[in-house]
């Protein structure tokens, strides 16, 4: 038998010649053995990244497979210069199987698949070469504060976060081409081609919005664009599903919507935005059964929702920081929860946090506090409502991400980008995160969930948001500070550097005020006063080590002070 390895971008893809492929497809319903070791034509050994993905294709006939994505099970075990790990594989399409890795470590790695079938068994090996990249690796809770998150390598993580539909309303077979972008006042959109109107079937409009396609959207907003480092799925939520059913006599999942959700995340990490994932969504199948009491008739509902969480852990796990059961589902047993937690970590490598909605905080499975909010607050105090929401929560001892975020009402009015950024820096300086709903097809849909507009003036804000927080190093802690009266003060410290946000309490429009900042430093620097709107630096002050009074430059609305050596 040959086989055939040859790189690709950012993925590796086992080929077999023909011969081999003919033998594999079980003529006649013979046992096929692959073995790279017996290769004589081997291409080179190929070479990935550090953290990057590793994918390896497994040719295997699916014909009279009844259920291929649960009839056939493929466990995949890769080692590397140091350890060892299972990975389960996943039916991809007819034909063919799939698995993916992350690996942490450089060196020669090897890999060995079974796959295993009613009709016999076919075995699989090979290896490759990871090489050192500048990844930082997978998400994980910060060592030295139980608020915050870094990254394997040690950098600190401080999550920006954003979600949007991704359904298919226009039924052309994708839901990355109307995805809303920029929208304008809905009276506009019938004499602009970038807008398109979906109508019901009596003709009536549906929704009207101004689109774009999965890629410029999330290059307008990741890395490259405004700065966004995180994006909630919350499949079946807005979103597609990945599954047809989840049924005790087998589960059967969606080959075309698995390929979207590939699609999806591949996009995401491309332009360097982490995933929060969330498996269910507004339901939590046979949690009503009597399933996690031992015994009763919900047990076997529950073992199929928890193969459905491991073939989403084996398809997406390399690409994924953050699980969540699911969505807004109340009532729930906490055994269902831990049960299915625990599912998740045994089948993931990496460890990922874990989180559910409605949040359980108490809960020791669930390993984020995630609860959702919208509001249409006074602008005036947005930021002390978001601070103070995160102060009570933080009695959990537990990482807080708002995994949603929006208004209540219109998702866009003339001050809501303010009431954005507020919220957005009292969340960095509190120690939790926010994941917005981007509703930004339209301005004022008056739409029927809370949302938010993420155009082009609230991007800019958190791109001037996210270069901020770049500078704020791992075991960052809340340290005293006071303003002038009028004035609020948010203060944190890491590593011989302290960072403030301060807010105008009394007045966001027209007028400017000035102020007194008193702080003491760990060290002697440059306070360096930035403008939150702009970036902007409106003045620097000289700081002694120890205790400070510092003169605020003029503003009108925030403040963000960076103090350093």
């Amino acid at each position: 038998m040959t086989t055939l390895l040859t790189p690709r971008a950012k993925t590796a893809v086992v080929l077999l010649t023909a011969g081999v492929l003919a033998a594999l497809l079980f003529p006649g319903g013979a046992t096929a053995h692959s073995t790279a070791a017996n290769s004589r034509q081997s291409l080179a050994v190929p070479t990935v990244g550090r953290y990057a993905v590793y994918e390896i294709t497994l040719p295997h006939s699916s014909a009279g497979v009844t259920n291929p994505w649960e009839d056939v099970t493929v466990a995949v075990t890769f080692r590397s210069p140091s350890l060892s790990f299972v990975v389960g594989g996943f039916y991809y399409g007819p034909d063919t199987w799939k698995a993916r890795v992350a690996p942490d470590s450089v060196g020669r790695w090897q890999w060995s698949a079974t796959i295993n079938d009613p009709r016999g068994n076919q075995r699989m090996q090979g290896s490759f070469d990871v090489v050192d990249t500048r990844r930082a690796g997978f998400v994980k809770a910060d060592p030295t504060s139980p608020y915050r998150f870094v990254t394997s390598d040690g950098r600190a993580f401080n999550p920006i976060g954003y979600e949007h539909s991704l359904s298919d309303d226009t039924g052309n077979g994708t839901p990355f081409d109307e995805i809303g972008f920029d929208g304008q006042d809905p009276s506009r959109c019938p004499s602009d081609p970038r807008c398109i109107t979906v109508r019901n079937h009596d003709g009536s409009v549906r929704w009207s919005a101004w689109v774009t396609d999965l890629n410029t959207k999330t290059a307008a907003f990741g890395a490259g664009g405004a700065g966004f480092n995180l994006y909630r799925w919350s499949v079946d939520n807005a979103s597609f599903n990945l599954f047809k059913r989840i049924d005790p006599a087998g589960n059967v999942y969606l080959e075309r919507e698995g390929r979207w959700g590939d699609e999806l995340v591949r996009t995401l990490r491309a332009h360097g935005i982490r995933v929060f994932m969330t498996l269910l969504g507004f339901s939590a199948p046979f949690a009503d059964s009597g399933h996690a009491a031992g015994g009763h008739t919900g047990s076997t509902g529950l073992e199929a929702v928890k193969r459905y969480a491991r073939y989403v852990v084996d398809r997406y796990g390399a690409y994924v920081d953050f699980w969540e059961l699911m969505n807004e589902v109340s009532h729930v047993p906490d055994a269902y929860d831990t049960e299915l937690a625990t599912a998740i970590r045994q089948r993931d490598p990496y460890r990922h946090l874990i989180s559910t909605s409605w949040e359980k905080p108490t809960l020791p499975a669930i390993e984020i506090v995630a609860p959702h909010w919208y509001d249409n607050e006074n602008e005036l105090d947005s930021d002390a409502i978001t601070a103070a929401m995160i102060e009570r929560l933080k009695q959990y001892r537990k990482p807080i991400i708002f995994g949603e975020q929006g208004n209540t009402r219109d998702n866009w009015d003339s001050r809501s980008a303010v009431r954005y950024r507020l919220r957005s820096w009292a969340a960095l300086f509190a120690g939790g995160s926010l994941i917005s709903w981007d509703f930004s097809g339209v301005k004022d849909p008056q739409p029927p969930f809370g949302a938010l507009y993420i155009g082009p003036q609230e991007r800019a804000y958190i791109r001037v948001l996210s270069n901020f927080a770049g500078q704020i190093g791992p075991g960052a802690a809340s340290t005293p500070s006071t303003v002038s009266t009028g004035l609020r003060s948010y203060a944190l410290s890491a590593t011989g550097r302290t960072w403030v946000y301060v807010v105008n309490a009394r007045d966001h429009i027209g007028s400017t005020v000035a102020g007194r900042l008193r702080i003491s430093s760990p060290v002697g620097g440059t306070a360096t006063f930035r403008s939150p709107s702009d970036g902007s630096i409106l003045g620097t002050a000289v700081v002694q080590p120890g205790p400070n009074t510092l003169r605020l430059p003029a503003f009108t609305t925030d403040l963000a002070v960076t103090i350093s050596s």
